[in-house]
């Protein structure tokens, strides 16, 4: 099951990051927006 899921987090990973080269962005972009919720969470500390 482990391996299902790790399976499935990276066909979501290249789905996405496929998906964002078809948009007219930077890069810089995507890397940001990847950091995001992890931003986010630093209020909770």
């Amino acid at each position: 099951m482990k391996t299902l899921l790790k399976l499935e987090e990276l066909g979501a990973l290249v789905l996405a990051v496929y998906l964002f080269s078809t948009l007219d962005l930077s890069w810089w972009w995507f890397i940001g927006l990847f950091f995001v919720p992890d931003i986010g969470m630093l209020g909770y500390l």
